[in-house]
């Protein structure tokens, strides 16, 4: 509970993601590797092997948790970001064109620099003529 505190810094949250790995070692969705140990029912855990497995399942759990807000937030965000005003629809319009513009000169600036020719046209057969991998090994008499 307390590592969820620190990584969570909300205590309904960690609560419920130490009650989630738990509740998924009692339904036998995660299995406590103890080493082909077998438990007596009245017997404790190994507190080495089980508090350790236990410790990375919390772990894991909460960066499940956070990432899946942080996308949740980034989401949020761009929803926000497109019904916002503040920018006419025609001016959006245009910097989002001149945005992918940038972006496709920048592309096509480092296919120039760093790849071969043979490299560049399989890209452009590839991409741009939306050949199969199969038809551009034909067309230049290479293998796929």
């Amino acid at each position: 509970y307390q590592l969820a505190r620190v990584l969570l810094k909300d205590d309904a949250a960690s609560k419920d993601v130490v009650s989630e790995v738990f509740a998924d070692v009692l339904d036998g969705k995660t299995q406590l590797g103890l080493d082909n140990e077998t438990i007596a029912s009245d017997s404790p855990l190994p507190s080495a092997n089980a508090g350790s497995y236990l410790l990375v399942c919390v772990r894991h759990k909460c960066l499940n948790l956070l990432s899946r807000k942080k996308m949740k937030d980034r989401v949020h965000h761009l929803l926000k970001a497109d019904t916002s005003p503040s920018i006419a629809p025609q001016e959006a319009t245009i910097a989002e064109i001149d945005k992918e513009t940038e972006k496709y000169e920048a592309i096509q600036a480092y296919m120039d620099a760093e790849l071969t020719p043979q490299t560049r046209k399989v890209l452009d057969l590839r991409f741009r003529q939306k050949l199969k991998y199969r038809e551009i090994a034909t067309e230049l008499g290479i293998s796929e």
